[in-house]
């Protein structure tokens, strides 16, 4: 349950975030957040939104102080993306002689202004189709009466979306006067068995992987010493949420960490949005599959739509998948969808329609899209 305390190994805490069970516009998506104290150091992976988690997260780390102070205090966040980043502030309340505030050097500019961050994700997005169109009642009578407000300019309708949004993740604090990129000189390769990784390494004790899958700046975090992997939002059902994710990428990264657990490396394993931790490598390896498979499922139909109906728009697009519920891989999508997420499905087909070459005309905010020229879309799964 949301603000519950998993202790599933040695020295280490879970600290459960929250799915909406309403609409994202009047309630939060909260990420997983984690504890580790090995011997004098304490490590915090993300800190999650809202005052009522970070309550939580001092629960946790009371009982990691229990034994005793620590010398160091590591505050790691897995990417610059508001459900992660919320309460950073909570690096200053184990008592230390030294804090470190780590973000892939990617995400920093981010971290600074969400606002911005989000409102140029949007309105990229909107450049291909209308979000607006895309809620099913009753969320879909909200979102008609915000396209009233375009009479004063779209950015008042962005102006509108983006501050209720945000506003149910405050009071917001990034912390962003602590953060620095992670260190060049802690830089290295890792080896797992048959995966490699390129990272930092942290004392030995945490191993910060490069992902940047579902951003530019995403890390996941390994902790050799109790083989526990953290795999940050590299794990959501939708491998291209916003523009700038790369389905490529997670599709990699989904099958490196199933190696890792295959090859014995793993035997804790839990993520930001699967509010569960996983402590049997058979169901770690079987969320790993099972979200492979949904992708390449969802690919699939997303791309038979577009070559059986050339030329349509985002819009009749999404309808035409809602026709395929009767999988249960698209249903799982489109159920993620509504209430939590109105219309976001719209944006990952769009997303995962540029990354697959699609070729893209018409008038913006109604573009149509046709399947790449002469090969078609690619079915083979990087």
């Amino acid at each position: 349950m949301y603000l519950d305390i998993h202790r599933p190994a040695k020295g280490f805490w879970m600290i459960e975030g929250k799915k909406p069970k309403r609409n994202i516009l009047f309630e939060p998506d909260i990420a997983n957040a984690g504890v580790y104290r090995p011997d004098d150091n304490l490590y915090i992976f993300d800190t999650g939104a809202t005052r009522a988690f970070a309550k939580s997260m001092k629960k946790a780390i009371d009982e990691a102080l229990a034994p005793g102070p620590v010398q160091v205090v590591y505050l790691l966040n897995s990417h610059s993306h508001i459900d992660h980043v919320g309460n950073n502030n909570i690096l200053q309340y184990p008592p230390a002689k030294e804090r470190f505030h780590y973000l892939d050097f990617a995400g920093i500019l981010d971290l600074h202004n969400q606002k911005d961050y989000f409102r140029r994700q949007f309105k990229t997005i909107s450049d291909y189709f209308d979000f607006a169109d895309g809620p099913k009642l009753p969320w879909g009578i909200m979102m008609r009466v915000l396209k009233l407000t375009r009479i004063f300019g779209n950015d008042l309708q962005f102006k509108i979306v983006l501050d209720s949004t945000l506003r149910n993740f405050g009071p917001l604090h990034p912390s962003t006067d602590t953060v620095a990129p992670f260190p060049e000189d802690c830089k290295r390769a890792f080896n797992y068995g048959e995966t490699t990784w390129l990272g930092w390494n942290l004392n030995d004790e945490v191993h910060a992987l490069n992902a940047s899958g579902h951003s530019p700046d995403e890390v996941i975090f390994y902790l050799p010493r109790i083989k526990t992997l953290i795999a940050g939002d590299e794990t959501l059902e939708q491998f291209v949420c916003w523009p700038e994710s790369r389905r490529a990428r997670s599709i990699e990264v989904n099958k490196k960490c199933r190696q890792m657990v295959e090859d014995g490396f793993v035997e804790t394993f839990f993520d930001s949005h699967h509010h569960e931790v996983f402590t049997e490598p058979e169901k770690i390896i079987r969320l790993l599959d099972h979200l492979l498979e949904g992708d390449r499922i969802f690919a699939d139909v997303v791309f038979a739509i577009v070559e059986n109906k050339p030329g349509l728009t985002i819009h009749r697009i999404w309808k035409q998948v809602y026709k395929y519920r009767n999988n249960p891989f698209i249903k799982e999508r489109c159920d993620l969808e509504f209430p939590a997420m109105p219309g976001f499905l719209e944006t990952v087909i769009t997303c995962l329609l540029l990354e697959s070459k699609a070729v893209v005309k018409g008038e913006v905010g109604k573009k149509r899209f046709y399947p790449p020229p002469e090969k078609g879309f690619s079915r083979t799964i990087p």
